[in-house]
């Protein structure tokens, strides 16, 4: 072999070590890029995992009478039973976190002429004119067909909605139809539900809800006293006797509630809320009634 077969094979040999080269490179970003979605997989259903475990335990806490005679309520949250009548965070761990509440805590849209309803709009920031706007709007989008004064209702509202004519369904549906007021829309899930819970718990309404209608000074105090459930129902109570009748205000839990969890992982975030009615010593002894995860 001469020197100039010499160069072309070498050349050759350089070649074909730098084609394989680069396909080694390649195959290396490729196993990391599939280690990563694996990982994060892995991750997604270790977050969904959690958070079916954390939401069974807190209907488990919910549903559990005597829970100091049972040893399998779980310690960080065993006190869910004595308060089930509020609203709170806890923070389970660094990554954890879940919320429970009564839904009767909150306002319904399936009834605007709720006495507490005006005075939460207003606190939010619209006229009376948009008041009427709203309450009516919600009225005619889930009451049956109500003619118009020249016997037709309109097939949409100003706002181009379709009338359902019957009360919202889900959660998404209820969303969807409050959209033209946006202030209004962030409040549902919040200070606002879609079932059709007539009633309004007051130990259980949150502070922007009791101060819409009676003040600050009077969320301020119930604030004070948040840890006294005796004393905060007491002062619901006189309330409640004074100026709204037994089918509009009670202090007394229902069996709706809404729990929610959120787990935080490195490259998940998982957020789920469930709505369930507690049937006690039924069977079953829940109903999920609602669902929402992200």
């Amino acid at each position: 072999m001469n020197i100039k077969q010499k160069g072309v094979a070498l050349v050759q040999v350089l070649l074909i070590s730098a084609v394989l080269s680069l396909l080694a490179i390649q195959f290396s970003f490729t196993s990391r890029d599939q280690i990563q979605i694996a990982q994060g997989m892995n991750e997604r259903v270790e977050a969904e995992l959690r958070a079916y475990t954390l939401l069974n335990e807190m209907i488990f806490s919910a549903l559990a009478s005597e829970y100091r005679e049972l040893s399998k309520v779980p310690q960080s949250l065993s006190f869910l039973l004595g308060r089930q009548d509020e609203y709170f965070t806890l923070v389970v761990g660094e990554e954890e976190m879940v919320s429970y509440r009564d839904i009767t805590g909150m306002l319904s849209i399936r009834y605007p002429e709720h006495p507490m309803f005006s005075p939460l709009l207003k606190k939010l920031g619209y006229d009376d004119q948009s008041i009427l706007e709203i309450k009516e709007y919600l009225r005619d989008s889930q009451d049956k067909d109500l003619l118009s004064d020249n016997g037709v209702e309109p097939t949409e509202n100003i706002h181009g909605a379709l009338y359902p004519n019957r009360p919202f369904q889900t959660k998404t549906e209820a969303f969807l139809y409050l959209s033209p007021w946006p202030l209004l829309q962030e409040q549902l899930g919040k200070n606002i539900h879609h079932y059709a819970n007539y009633e309004l718990n007051l130990t259980a309404a949150s502070k922007e809800l009791v101060a819409a209608y009676y003040g600050e000074s009077l969320s301020e105090k119930l604030e004070q006293i948040q840890d006294d459930p005796v004393e905060r129902e007491n002062v619901m109570t006189a309330l409640m006797s004074k100026e709204f009748s037994r089918e509009v205000i009670t202090t007394f839990p229902s069996p709706y509630k809404t729990m929610a969890v959120e787990i935080e992982r490195s490259e998940v975030l998982w957020r789920e809320t469930i709505d369930v009615r507690l049937s006690g010593l039924s069977s079953p002894p829940f109903y999920i009634i609602g669902r929402d995860n992200n």
